[in-house]
């Protein structure tokens, strides 16, 4: 009887997932639920709109054995986001993805089949309930808005999401609309301040003070070569401290502090990238920008407080060191009352309000009693004392080994965090619920895709997709005990708090270091990590999907199963 497989969430990660999948083992029974009515996920129709690019360029965001064509663009242009919905959709068509999609099909309900096995998922489309034997979660980390605790009760005019700029694209852009506020500091904010803009209207932004402020804001190109390509390279990724490289020349020389030469230089050139930064963006030559410049500023350019943001559209900075048209407000919104919003000190007439206040990473169709026991994000309150204590026991040990290991983490800027209301993501590789792998024999039924944090989800999905594969299908196997499970996570846990603040509490992140993830899945599953041909090009050559295109079919044949699968 073939293998009933059901993927959540119908995004580049799932997509990418099921190929690989029907790669390995072309007999499987495939269901993909997807909330949206169309294919994409963060690049779903109703979601992306002409002005809407991904923050990197050609080459970078595709799958690694499809390309996007480049007609009309230079192949240093960001990619549009129309560009890769078509690019998603037509790749799961011609891989026989797509017929297995359910449209509108919202997860409601997941829990464990009677036999102990296997997963019962419902959803909200009316139809009947699947019974899965592997169930990969691929919502990623855009699916949920994170709207404001704000009465919208007495406002009366629109107010929505960044999530719904597509759907609202053309009411935005009307004659109806002549002010727009919007709220918040990431760089969904600054596409939405740009679209605006760039269509005549004025726009108020309204940063919070408290809080994490705004990220850093990062020029399209540097030193002659897209930002992008700055940690795609072996070059940048050694840059880069991780736990999972602790012995490598570049580690002991630039991260252990072993080497007072290595570890100094390192900082001096990370100051003055940091300071050409700042100035190449612009903080400093209108006050409205300097609003905006980054609470963490010193060594910016390596610390990361939020996720940081490349600057896709330049002109937008020049209309916001002009002035004319984009009021930049340093405040909090406390509450909405008729076509006014209420600030701090003083208050804002409006059309329309758009919260570009991020995204929601709890996985809710869970129960909460499987939420601890499986790792993802449980409300705090609701933790028994016991686990609370376990983890927190492994973390304070694993916190002197970090800073022993990183003492460059010993000394991070000071921010303003809030206390967590929700424990981080505990899963092996960013996949896998450690209790899946502690069972004396492996339960190999569930795997969550998507919970990372990283510079190119693109690139990482490609090893992500067939380590979550190799697993399920019984061909990549986790020789650590439970002890050194628990210890390796917390280690990573700890790790990103120090590394990457207040982003680094919702688990373990990898925005700068992510290289060092993939070298470490690939090497794990006994495929070569060195993609490029010769030493030069391998270190120096930014990497892209396209250098992964062979892993697959790689693996297989080391494992003996490509004729399994003809």
């Amino acid at each position: 009887m073939a293998t009933k497989v059901v993927i959540v969430g119908a995004g580049f990660l799932g997509v990418s997932v099921a190929k690989t999948y029907l790669e390995v083992d072309p007999t499987i029974h495939l269901t993909i639920l997807e909330s949206e009515s169309t294919i994409g996920g963060t690049w779903s129709k109703s979601r992306v709109y002409p002005e809407l690019t991904a923050q990197q360029p050609f080459g970078v965001y595709e799958f690694p054995d499809k390309s996007i064509p480049t007609a009309g663009y230079r192949k240093t242009d960001f990619v549009p986001a129309e560009a890769i919905h078509q690019h998603i959709e037509e790749y799961a068509k011609e891989h026989g993805i797509y017929d297995c999609i359910r449209f509108n099909a919202t997860v409601t309900k997941i829990r464990r089949a009677e036999d102990g096995i296997r997963w019962i998922v419902w959803t909200d489309d009316g139809k009947d309930m699947l019974v899965a034997d592997k169930l990969v979660i691929a919502t990623g980390s855009t699916s949920k808005p994170t709207i404001p605790e704000i009465s919208t009760e007495k406002f009366e005019k629109e107010v929505f999401h960044t999530k719904d700029l597509g759907k609202k694209h053309e009411y935005l852009l009307s004659d109806a609309v002549k002010t727009v506020t919007v709220y918040g500091g990431g760089k969904s904010a600054m596409d939405t301040v740009h679209l605006c803009t760039k269509a005549g209207k004025h726009v108020h932004w309204v940063v919070r003070t408290s809080h994490n402020g705004v990220p850093a804001f990062f020029p399209d190109t540097f030193l002659g070569m897209s930002s992008n390509d700055i940690i795609t390279t072996r070059l940048g990724k050694m840059q880069h401290p991780s736990p999972l490289d602790t012995s490598s020349w570049c580690y002991r020389f630039f991260h252990s502090g072993h080497n007072p030469v290595g570890y100094h230089l390192h900082w001096m050139c990370w100051n003055i990238i940091s300071k050409m930064m700042l100035k190449q963006t612009g903080y400093f030559k209108s006050d409205n920008m300097g609003k905006l410049r980054p609470e963490l500023e010193d060594h910016h350019a390596w610390w990361a407080n939020t996720p940081p943001g490349i600057i896709t559209h330049p002109e937008v900075i020049d209309r916001i060191h002009e002035g004319k048209n984009v009021t930049i407000h340093r405040q909090s919104i406390t509450s909405l009352s008729g076509d006014r919003v209420i600030l701090d000190a003083g208050e804002l007439q409006t059309d329309v309000l758009i919260w570009a206040t991020g995204y929601d990473s709890r996985i809710d169709p869970f129960s909460i009693e499987d939420s601890i026991t499986l790792g993802i994000p449980t409300p705090v309150s609701q933790v028994p004392t016991s686990v609370k204590k376990h983890w927190d026991d492994l973390e304070s040990a694993a916190e002197a080994e970090v800073l022993r290991l990183f003492p460059r983490l010993a000394n991070p800027p000071k921010v303003t965090n809030c206390e967590p209301k929700y424990t981080p993501f505990r899963l092996y590789r960013t996949l896998v619920p450690l209790a899946c792998i502690q069972k004396d024999v492996p339960d190999r039924s569930l795997v969550f895709a998507g919970t990372f944090s990283v510079g190119s989800s693109a690139m990482m999905s490609v090893a992500v997709s067939l380590w979550a594969v190799a697993w399920m299908t019984g061909n990549v196997d986790v020789t650590l005990s439970s002890e050194e499970l628990d210890k390796q996570l917390a280690m990573a846990i700890v790790f990103s708090k120090r590394r990457y603040l207040s982003i680094g509490t919702q688990g373990p992140v990898a925005l700068y270091d992510y290289m060092t993830d993939i070298d470490s899945m690939l090497n794990e599953l006994g495929v070569n990590p060195k993609r490029k041909k010769g030493t030069l090009k391998d270190f120096f050559e930014p990497y892209a999907p396209r250098d992964y295109k062979d892993i697959v079919p790689e693996w297989k044949k080391a494992h003996g199963l490509d004729k399994a699968s003809q």
